[in-house]
């Protein structure tokens, strides 16, 4: 059986987050077998030990239960449109900025009712790993309601504030405990907006857009979120009252990103003007 361990946090995106842990056993996951497929990964899994990672991942009432849905990696789903190129490039810079192995973004599709209909979500994205021949594996969650609710910059965003929780997983060897809470979110924060591949306006209008995700869907479906009440009072008033939970509050993360914005802007010499890039 797997070991799992679930660490819970409070609601919206960054407060739904759930990190288990999975021992996935019989897999290879060499780096040099991706290379050799050609294929372009977003991930570190290589494409023949796919499915078991996914069967492992829906065997664990947990993820059946936070990440009801079809799952799918990323990258199957982007397959080889040349406009993802640059994503694919970014998303690997950042993991190699945090000294990590690219985590596999598995995207969760919403499952159906009885009408054929898609279920409601929640913009959530969350991290699990699992150990595979002996080695960490790392795996980003995201629902297909944040996806298709930010733009790529956003998204990739998002991405890097969760790479920003692999980090942390790795360095406190990958304890559920040890990847939340407001100082590890703040940091997380910090980690993505110090990336140069993460534009800091794109990170700023994702936590508005989170938000804005978050309060749509409890309006339009209160028992999502397991309290009625979200049909009057928005989601984010909800966690504002509530001073974000283990969480910055969305204000503060727009201060955070907007000062990181007036950073690059002052390193970036005007045309024609000299200038000290600011270390």
């Amino acid at each position: 059986m797997p070991e799992i361990g679930v660490g819970h946090e409070n609601s919206t995106m960054w407060k739904l987050a759930i990190c288990w842990v999975l021992i996935v056993a019989g897999s290879n996951c060499a780096t040099d077998r991706q290379e050799a497929a050609g294929a372009p990964l977003l991930g570190s899994t290589a494409a023949p030990d796919r499915k078991s990672l996914i069967d492992q991942l829906e065997a664990l009432k947990e993820v059946r239960n936070r990440w009801p849905g079809e799952k799918v990696f990323l990258d199957v789903e982007y397959g080889a449109d040349p406009a993802k190129s640059d994503f694919r490039q970014r998303f690997g810079s950042i993991a190699r900025r945090f000294d990590i192995a690219p985590p596999d973004v598995i995207l969760v599709k919403p499952p159906m009712n009885k009408d054929g209909k898609p279920r409601p979500q929640k913009p959530d994205a969350g991290i699990a790993w699992g150990v595979i021949d002996g080695k960490y594996h790392d795996v980003v969650f995201i629902t297909l309601y944040l996806k298709t609710g930010l733009n790529d910059d956003e998204l990739l965003a998002a991405l890097a504030h969760e790479m920003g929780h692999v980090s942390q997983a790795k360095k406190t060897g990958h304890h559920p405990q040890d990847v939340h809470g407001r100082k590890l979110e703040n940091e997380a924060d910090e980690l993505a907006l110090s990336c140069p591949e993460v534009d800091p306006a794109a990170f700023r209008s994702m936590v508005i857009r989170v938000d804005r995700l978050a309060d749509a869907a409890g309006r339009a479906h209160p028992l999502l979120y397991g309290d009625p009440s979200t049909a009057v009072i928005p989601v984010s008033v909800q966690n504002k009252l509530a001073f974000g939970g283990d969480h910055p509050m969305t204000s503060a993360r727009i201060k955070r990103a907007d000062a990181e914005i007036k950073r690059r802007a002052a390193a970036t010499p005007s045309s024609g003007q000299p200038g000290v890039a600011t270390p």
